[in-house]
């Protein structure tokens, strides 16, 4: 939200609060929405809190159904006694006649009276229903209400399509608290049934938090995948599909979203509706009518490489031309490549044709740049390239970067993304924003397809993203190099792995590794400061060291490890101890400064890192913690009984950082077979009609996860998780490692 928004009073009644809550969010695209998250409780603060967004409102959105509750009564005659402007939006079995002008029995404190003492509608701001008897979808109802006030409001901006991001990108981090956000919503009900004289505590906690997560874009029904042939009937053909034997599984099988037999999740034997369905070929295929059988394709890579993209490429390729052949239209299939990611969608740059063989490409006789995919299914990198596209991430400009993308693939059928977190919301937001803009067009829609590939292994609904072991694989043998030189020449090695926002990388690898080779594993869902990890490693190498033994140590952290403390180690003070002069100063640029003093604030205010870790960032949190260290550990106060156990005059420290040879290695075995099944089964369901998934790995089966649900947040490691308390057993590390230490004191 922009201070340059219109102040907006969202009012309503309890009953009423499913269809609004869904209709808020899209609002806040546009106005500053004041919405009392359903709290029917009256109370001294919630008249307070009333008076105040009431007068400061510039706008009231009066949603008007069956009945008017006591409070939105209260709400609306205080809003006409102050003289504010109202706008009447008429749900389903409304009161107010659709469209009718007259006064409404019911009505008596909607809107000012004329001088008459009768009231005329059709002289007010109203918002005309899509139909009498049922209500509009929330989107509709939410642009209806936008362009309504652009014709009230000159200087007011018509409605824009929103891309479906929520406002908080960080919702969840964990997919077991997603589920059981929709299982207390299913539990739930109405939101406002709670006792007003004697709510229960908990129980009103928990609806609180329901509130403010669909508040702030959670959708507040269980999302499902977007069937293209029911959502576009008049679009799109269904023709069977000729199939070997046994090519297809039952329509219809869903995978339940969590493997736990609990009562909360489980009921006589059903999943309570928390769902996805199984990936599988289909019995029928899609079309849009206007093509006939022709097909454009096109596949893009955004983000990091992995091993494993060119095996999803070319299981894409491969098995779009084999219902190519099928249909025996090999002609009229056209596959391209985007070189460089969404860049080349955003700037036009000519694509490459994609054909799974020569033989296919020298029978179509076909001219121009190509890539034969079969050739390059085992390499490393990505056979068309990549590129992270950040204006894809910022709600400012992803607008125009959506429009331009439209603009230059409106003659696409399919769009395959395969990326990591941030692709996954470029992809949900290019299928909403490309819905709008097809629709204004006359276009067919385009369907839009996402394949999750993440080196940090953080994408929600992932159980375990191609790559990810290779990376981990590598990175354990790294570590045990490692290990081997700051034993054999003493020394302490800050070693950074992949996680710009998760610490799944390094705790795989910690744990991993050989016992003992690791000292100290730092991660970003984990606090620590710079003098609680000090007094640890002192601690730890002293505890095995002889008398005149030379400090050595090997500390994994993630990309934003960023202790908390972070600000007190900007200065350019010398150590204090006794290293020498030539190696006692890290120095960090003003920019890496200023990294860390944005991060610093950015986490005070409860905000999470989006997207990559600039490399700015990066190389301030390495530098930062190998100046802390070396102005540390040489402190007499730290252990000073035994200090003289170790010749601090003689520490050295220098870091490493593989993150390219991480991610460049060639893929496994088990990267290929994962990769290719990844895409041939999005060919499988983009070919069925299905839009707007992607298509995971979720437990033991493959399943279309609605891309409403894979943007609600970033995966992260849990804290009191038992695979992070086994990595402390691993390297020994206390749990807390945050607390102010107090240095002991000497006899």
């Amino acid at each position: 939200m922009t201070d340059g928004m219109k102040r907006a009073f969202v009012s309503y009644a309890g009953r009423d609060h499913a269809f609004v809550l869904r209709v808020v969010p899209y609002l806040s695209r546009h106005f500053r929405v004041f919405c009392y998250q359903l709290q029917q409780v009256v109370s001294d603060s919630y008249k307070r809190k009333l008076a105040e967004e009431l007068s400061a409102a510039e706008i009231i959105i009066a949603f008007v159904g069956a009945e008017l509750g006591e409070v939105q009564r209260n709400e609306l005659f205080k809003a006409m006694n102050d003289g504010k402007s109202i706008i009447v939006v008429p749900l389903k079995g409304s009161l107010v006649p659709g469209g009718v002008a007259q006064r409404p029995a019911d009505l008596p404190y909607l809107l000012p009276a004329e001088p008459s003492g009768e009231l005329d509608l059709a002289h007010r701001p109203f918002v005309p229903p899509c139909d009498a008897d049922e209500e509009p979808h929330p989107l509709q109802c939410a642009k209806r209400i936008v362009n309504h006030l652009a014709i009230a409001w000159p200087d007011f901006p018509c409605w824009s399509p929103v891309d479906g991001i929520p406002q908080n990108p960080h919702l969840f981090s964990y997919e077991k608290t997603i589920i059981q956000f929709y299982l207390n919503m299913m539990t739930f009900g109405d939101l406002s049934d709670l006792s007003r004289e004697c709510p229960d505590p908990v129980r009103e906690a928990m609806r609180e938090e329901c509130r403010q997560k669909i508040l702030e874009g959670c959708p507040p029904e269980w999302p499902q995948v977007v069937d293209m042939l029911a959502l576009y009937p008049d679009v799109f053909r269904r023709q069977p599909r000729p199939m070997p034997r046994g090519d297809h599984q039952k329509a219809g099988d869903r995978v339940a979203s969590a493997a736990l037999r609990r009562s909360s999740l489980h009921s006589d034997g059903e999943f309570a509706g928390l769902d996805f369905p199984e990936a599988r070929p289909p019995q029928h295929v899609v079309y849009p009518r206007a093509t006939a059988l022709a097909l454009k394709a096109g596949i893009v890579v955004s983000g990091g490489i992995a091993p494993g993209i060119n095996a999803v490429i070319d299981g894409i390729v491969q098995r779009h031309w084999s219902y190519a052949r099928e249909a025996g239209d090999e002609e009229r299939l056209e596959i391209r490549g985007y070189q460089n990611g969404f860049h080349a969608l955003l700037h036009n740059t000519r694509a490459v044709e994609l054909f799974p063989d020569e033989g296919t490409a020298a029978k179509l006789a076909k001219q121009g740049a190509k890539i034969l995919t079969s050739m390059h299914a085992n390499e490393g990198g990505s056979v068309l390239g990549t590129f992270r596209l950040q204006r894809l991430l910022s709600d400012e400009s992803r607008p125009d970067t959506l429009d331009t993308i439209c603009r230059h693939t409106d003659d696409l059928d399919i769009l395959y993304v395969i990326g990591g977190d941030g692709s996954m919301k470029a992809a949900h937001a290019l299928w909403t924003y490309a819905r709008d803009y097809r629709a204004r067009r006359k276009l067919a829609p385009l369907s839009v397809v996402a394949v999750p590939k993440t080196m940090d292994n953080d994408i929600l609904w992932v159980w375990q993203s191609f790559g990810f072991l290779s990376a981990v694989e590598k990175a354990k043998e790294i570590i045990e190099i490692l290990h081997t030189e700051v034993r054999s020449n003493p020394r302490i090695c800050v070693l950074q792995l992949f996680g710009s926002d998760s610490g799944f990388v390094v705790s795989h690898a910690v744990h991993a590794s050989a016992f003992g080779q690791c000292d100290l594993a730092l991660i970003p869902e984990v606090e620590f400061s710079m003098l609680g990890i000090a007094h640890y490693l002192k601690e730890r190498i002293c505890e095995r060291s002889s008398r005149g033994a030379l400090p050595n140590a090997l500390i994994v952290m993630a990309e934003t490890a960023i202790p908390v403390d972070a600000v007190d180690y900007l200065d350019d003070a010398p150590s204090t101890g006794g290293a020498r002069d030539d190696e006692s100063t890290v120095v960090l640029s003003s920019a890496e400064k200023e990294a860390i003093l944005r991060y610093d604030a950015m986490r005070r205010d409860g905000r999470r890192i989006e997207g990559q870790t600039s490399d700015v960032l990066r190389n301030a949190g390495v530098k930062l913690l190998m100046r802390g260290l070396r102005r540390l550990l040489p402190l007499e106060t730290l252990y000073p009984k035994k200090h003289k156990h170790v010749d601090w005059a003689r520490l050295r420290i220098f870091d490493n950082e593989p993150r390219q040879i991480l991610r460049a290695i060639k893929p496994s075995t088990s990267d290929i077979v994962t990769a290719q099944r990844l895409g041939v089964l999005a060919v499988d369901n983009a070919m069925a009609g299905y839009s707007d998934f992607m298509v995971s790995q979720w437990l033991t089966e493959y399943v279309l996860v609605p891309l409403d649900l894979v943007v609600l947040g970033r995966k992260r490691m849990p804290e009191t998780g038992i695979f992070w308390q086994s990595v402390l057993a691993k390297t020994g590390q206390k749990p807390d490692l945050v607390a102010p230490w107090s240095p002991p004191k000497t006899p």
